[in-house]
């Protein structure tokens, strides 16, 4: 802290009355802090990220043609051709000073990198009831459609049925073990399919539905500039699919941050094209 111990005996001193609270209890062998000291935690680590900016302020443009930038970003496993896309492509191509490193992450182990600063942006759906100290943005809303090879005999139709969507063998990419949100949203509109296949992404998936009678669920955007069309066919539901959304969420510290508003901003020209 770069003062004297009893001038933090002092600190401490006035923190307790003012909190009326210990803050921290000594033990045996370190100062352990209580139930307030957590809690307060976050408020402060905002508070400190706050003052943090204002002192780190970047007030000129940031310039991606001339300036080094490291980003660490992540995104859902199923996200992976478009996210790719996205990024080597539409940015880190056109712009050689920057760097991305991609990683695959559900929300629940993002949001503990992005406090650790380990983690700059995330992308994927994000459930109400985030914490105020992250920033959420809906970037695109799309819809869900049905995608099929010649070898299926729905590969002949432009639509699909209720009953056939949820028996005919499906493509699934799971997050985790067991029943998913997904399978949760689906339920809840009853049509979750009987027979589910799980493969690890999306490219997998191609080649599994390129081979076989088996459909897959998908948001078109993430498959249209990989397939074959002559192989492959989007069938249309005639029911009611859950929209897929995607956000991106970034910590409040980089709310004005210039580097990371301009990636914000080139994701999201990016995933609303």
């Amino acid at each position: 802290l770069g003062i004297t111990q009893p001038a933090v005996s002092q600190y401490l001193k006035q923190l307790r009355q003012i909190m009326d609270d210990q803050l921290f209890v000594r033990t045996k062998q370190e100062l352990v802090p209580t139930e307030l000291s957590v809690e307060l935690l976050k408020q402060i680590e905002t508070i400190l990220d706050q003052c943090e900016e204002v002192v780190n302020y970047r007030s000129g443009a940031f310039d991606p043609e001339n300036e080094d930038r490291k980003f660490t970003a992540a995104f859902l496993m199923f996200d992976t051709v478009k996210m790719y896309s996205v990024f080597a492509k539409d940015i880190m191509n056109k712009y050689p000073r920057i760097r991305v490193n991609l990683l695959h992450l559900t929300l629940d182990r993002a949001l503990p990198a992005i406090d650790d600063r380990k983690l700059d942006l995330y992308i994927g759906e994000i459930p109400e009831g985030i914490p105020k100290y992250y920033a959420v943005e809906l970037v695109n809303e799309s819809s869900y459609m049905i995608l099929c090879s010649d070898k299926s005999k729905l590969y002949k139709k432009d639509s699909i049925t209720k009953t056939e969507f949820i028996n005919t063998p499906s493509i699934k990419i799971p997050l985790d073990v067991g029943f998913s949100t997904m399978d949760a949203k689906l339920a809840k509109l009853g049509v979750l399919q009987q027979d589910l296949f799980c493969l690890p992404d999306v490219k997998t998936a191609l080649d599994y539905v390129s081979k076989t009678d088996y459909i897959f669920m998908i948001d078109p955007k993430m498959v249209l500039e990989f397939m074959d069309e002559g192989n492959f066919k989007l069938l249309k539901p005639e029911f009611e699919l859950p929209p897929n959304k995607l956000h991106q969420l970034w910590h409040i510290r980089h709310n004005n941050d210039s580097a990371h508003k301009w990636l914000r901003t080139k994701v999201r020209e990016a995933l609303t094209q």
